[in-house]
């Protein structure tokens, strides 16, 4: 392996099957060497790379890869369909807001806050906050693979300190955190408050950044923020990209090519589609995602305030009940079945298959790179969905005339 870079000679390393590592970096935090790197394959999908004169082989990274250890999960104890009350402090947060709800209890009992942030130089990574103002680039989806860094490393030393830890994440990298514990027998019980997301996949950091740099050249402006999801229905699955606060870049899903790779698992890495935690049984404390198809079945009418995009909030352990119990003065909470959840939620159902197109476009990266390749293989199948898209809507405006020239129940 090309190590000029370096000076050091690096080995990519079978710690797990390459197809199915998650790139979590449980393997990096563990190392008691520091002779794990991570970096990106041909993919753009980042993979441990093992400095071969410092390595030891003391075997820490393959116990520690959660596809190499039992992973303790739970199945809910607690399901309930809610919302942050303070509709302009949920007004940022993808769904309910039920997330930053939590980060903002934890730093006012003087606790640290572990999530994602995104920067437009380095890409999405998890970070500590310790501020109130910091939650606020925690809010939203970022629909991408975030770096988690030395984060373990981070939570383990503040744990040493006495101060209590909320970490967000992604379900493999909530299970990173619990492995690394697990390894080195230290007992966060009490003390550390895990919330995973229900994950549709992650995207390298790698694609985002090169998706940016081909949008500024077009616009001729750098971005400093950017959002997927929000409850303003304005920016709801948009790409934004925003300067100085003002949106400079506004588009829907359906028609930019990395977000539409990203919604249909044609630009996901490989390990999202072999994943152990899209099931039931959830690894964190508490999950949180969209509550979709909800009221579908089963009606759902609570009567009050807007509860537009509501949370699906999992209880799953003693920990988490004991969390979210702090908050319930400002929560909008509904108890719903399990089932009701598992119906509407993919993320609950076992693996996706992807778009035919995901093969196109790994052959097209590894040849021509990402701007090239996800141009040509959403091409098609992106003008499918937005002709579909305009005669949905076009029924259901439809309806809505019908409905209103005779009051008929459509």
């Amino acid at each position: 392996m090309d190590s000029k870079n370096h000076g050091e000679s690096f080995i990519e390393t079978e710690i797990c099957q390459a197809n199915f590592c998650y790139g979590c970096g449980a393997c990096r935090n563990i190392c008691p060497r520091n002779c794990i790197d991570m970096r990106p394959d041909d993919y753009g999908e980042i993979h441990p790379h093992i400095n071969e004169k410092k390595c030891i082989s003391c075997g820490m990274c393959h116990k520690v890869c959660p596809r190499n250890s039992v992973i303790e999960k739970n199945k809910a104890v607690f399901c309930f369909a809610g919302w942050r009350i303070n509709s302009e402090r949920r007004k940022n947060s993808s769904s309910g807001g039920v997330a930053a709800l939590i980060a903002e209890w934890y730093i006012k009992n003087e606790g640290v806050v572990f999530g994602t942030v995104f920067e437009r130089t380095k890409g999405a990574h998890m970070t500590a906050c310790k501020l109130m103002d910091e939650i606020e680039e925690l809010k939203g989806s970022k629909y991408v693979q975030s770096d988690m860094g030395l984060c373990c490393r981070e939570i383990e030393d503040i744990l040493k300190n006495k101060k209590n830890v909320v970490c967000f994440g992604t379900p493999c990298q909530i299970a990173a955190i619990k492995s690394y514990f697990k390894i080195k027998k230290i007992n966060t019980s009490g003390q550390l408050l895990l919330v995973d997301f229900l994950c549709h996949g992650t995207v390298p950091n790698k694609h985002l950044l090169e998706e940016l740099d081909h949008i500024e050249e077009r616009i001729h402006i750098s971005a400093d923020a950017l959002s997927f999801r929000s409850n303003d229905a304005d920016r709801n699955y948009f790409l934004c990209l925003y300067h100085e606060g003002e949106i400079v870049y506004k588009v829907k899903a359906e028609k930019n090519p990395y977000f539409f790779g990203f919604l249909n698992s044609i630009t996901t890495r490989n390990s999202c589609l072999n994943c152990d935690f899209k099931c039931v049984e959830r690894v964190g404390d508490i999950t949180l995602g969209d509550f979709i198809g909800l009221g579908v079945k089963t009606t759902f009418n609570p009567g009050i305030g807007s509860w537009k995009n509501p949370s699906l909030i999992l209880v799953n352990t003693d920990m988490g009940e004991k969390a979210l119990s702090f908050l319930h003065s400002d929560l909008a909470l509904w108890e719903r079945s399990l089932d009701e959840a598992i119906d509407g939620g993919p993320s609950l159902q076992g693996n996706i298959k992807p778009r035919e197109s995901r093969k196109q476009f790994r052959i097209l990266y590894k040849k021509y790179g990402y701007a090239r390749a996800i141009i040509l293989s959403t091409r098609k199948p992106m003008r499918i969905e937005y002709i579909k898209m305009i005669k949905r809507n076009f029924e259901q405006r439809a309806k809505r005339t019908i409905k209103g020239m005779f009051g008929m129940k459509i």
